[in-house]
């Protein structure tokens, strides 16, 4: 059987246990021991179970085989922040470009081909949007965005 490109492999044995909040597979093979990350595709494996807050270890020891461990968190992992300028629509977005350059309403008319008058009314949503209290904190933000 060649389930990790390894040959001389005659038994595999796969177990898992819950531990409170973590679950523990475990694959053991009888093989000759050689078994080395890159021939697993670990590199990938082990990609995906970081992503999901877990651990893989590799542990091969010649003549005896092979154990792959995987520990893996049962709790749910906390989603990654929003982005807080997803609420602006294009244009504004826009606008908000202008300001974090440092322009005025009247150079961000010009720029963006649209009246003073415009660009006010959309300054004001921005600030209401991203609940800030100025075009500084507009512009910091979209800075640290």
């Amino acid at each position: 059987m060649r389930w990790t490109r390894q040959g001389d492999v005659t038994r595999i044995r796969g177990g898992w246990h819950i531990d409170g909040a973590e679950l523990r597979t475990t694959v053991r093979d009888d093989g000759p021991g050689t078994l080395v990350e890159e021939s697993l595709g670990a590199h990938r494996l082990a990609e995906r179970v970081t992503a999901l807050g877990g651990t893989l270890t590799l542990d091969a020891v010649r003549s005896w085989g092979t154990t792959v461990t995987v520990d893996l968190p049962l709790s749910a992992l906390t989603a990654p922040a929003e982005d807080p300028l997803t609420v602006l629509n294009l244009r504004e977005l826009e606008v908000l470009g202008q300001l974090t350059s440092g322009r005025r309403n009247r150079q961000i008319a010009e720029h963006l081909h649209i009246s003073e008058r415009t660009v006010k009314f959309h300054v004001s949503n921005i600030l209401n949007k991203l609940e800030v209290g100025s075009r500084g904190e507009a512009a910091a933000m979209a800075r640290g965005a």
